[in-house]
């Protein structure tokens, strides 16, 4: 079911998954990944049901402080998922709670952030959008990769028409992430067999790599997942073995049995060295892709606000433009009897990471 659903048969993938059943020890783990693939077809309804059925014995885990490590991540990946199909269905607000129940030492937290920014904009909390991403530009987040940062704080800024701020962002991401593209482009051409792309793969996770230092964290950032990661440790597996069998006597190597685990070894090594290869490659195609997409998009938000300078934006964009009638104007924010408030002074610290909120002050006249 996991694999069909990686491949993109989505039916088969929910009727393989339908016959884990609620007493086997895989349930869980099924549901979420039916959740999942309801996602990927579109499906909110399923999705949700499914989401669901992980969260109720899990979040009671959690009540009684009874949650391994496994059981704590699929908790915090079954969030992460309902904020994201509560966000595809414009249900900000929802989508905004299951973000907010993830916490900070996740390794998901850095995504939720993110993500809730967008769920922030569309409910026009743009103060709150911009704290997040404010979070996400520390140097704690220096391995972190969210090309679609920059951009969308261009946007959030050009829907304030402060059209200087917006140049800056997008010339952030410029600077950022269009040399990673032509660096991409070279990696990609250069190592088309999988057997270099392994190579280069185990240079750049090893240190090695003879790139950019900037780059080689966005570039290692975008390749760290178990999947990569579980190809990899096969393909060290088979090596060791294989090792193993060149170090025992020369009779036992040329017998029917040795020759044979030989075989098989080298033929299991091969086959996950090709498959790691084109998926790293896939995946570096992937990354260049929406760098592409996203330059077009940062042209565009420079065309318009080249356009609404000389005050030829249309009447439709200019109608979602935060005017001064509906925009945070005070200089300072509102905190509770339990909070303290400081102004930040480009000192970053560690525990006021995602409680920023950036103060914008509307441009946009009547």
């Amino acid at each position: 079911g996991r694999y069909l659903y990686s491949v993109g048969d989505y039916e088969r993938a929910l009727e393989l998954l339908k016959y884990i059943k609620p007493n086997s020890d895989e349930y869980l783990n099924a549901r979420y990944i039916s959740g999942v693939t309801h996602v990927g077809n579109y499906d909110a309804k399923n999705a949700v049901a499914a989401f669901k059925d992980v969260l109720r014995p899990l979040t009671a885990k959690l009540a009684d402080d009874d949650l391994d490590a496994e059981e704590r991540q699929l908790l915090e990946l079954t969030w992460l998922g309902m904020a994201r199909v509560f966000y595809s269905v414009g249900e900000y607000n929802k989508a905004i709670k299951y973000y907010s129940l993830i916490p900070r030492k996740s390794p998901v937290w850095p995504k939720a952030l993110f993500e809730s920014s967008w769920a922030y904009f569309q409910l026009d909390k743009a103060n709150k959008a911009l704290g997040n991403l404010h979070t996400l530009n520390s140097p704690f987040f220096a391995r972190s990769y969210f090309p679609e940062a920059p951009i969308l704080s261009g946007v959030i800024f050009f829907y304030n028409c402060k059209y200087a701020r917006v140049r800056y962002e997008l010339e952030e991401f410029e600077l950022t992430y269009l040399p990673l593209k032509d660096e991409l482009e070279t990696v990609i051409a250069n190592n088309e067999d999988p057997s270099l792309m392994v190579d280069w793969l185990r240079e750049l996770q090893g240190g090695e790599s003879k790139a950019d230092e900037q780059l080689t964290r966005i570039l290692a950032a975008s390749l760290d997942d178990k999947q990569i990661q579980r190809k990899l440790k096969l393909i060290e597996a088979t090596s060791v073995e294989l090792g193993k069998i060149e170090k025992l006597p020369s009779t036992w190597k040329s017998s029917a049995l040795g020759g044979a685990l030989v075989q098989d070894a080298t033929v299991a090594r091969e086959f996950a060295i090709n498959e790691l290869g084109e998926l790293v490659q896939s995946r570096l195609k992937r990354v260049r892709d929406q760098i592409v997409d996203l330059n077009v998009n940062r042209e565009r938000i420079l065309f318009e606000v080249e356009r609404a300078e000389r005050g030829e934006i249309e009447a439709e964009m200019r109608a979602e433009m935060q005017l001064d009638s509906n925009v945070t104007n005070s200089e300072r924010v509102k905190v509770s009897d339990e909070e303290l408030y400081w102004t930040f002074d480009g000192e970053y610290w560690k525990d006021e990471l995602g409680y920023y909120f950036f103060t914008v002050n509307t441009e946009c006249k009547r």
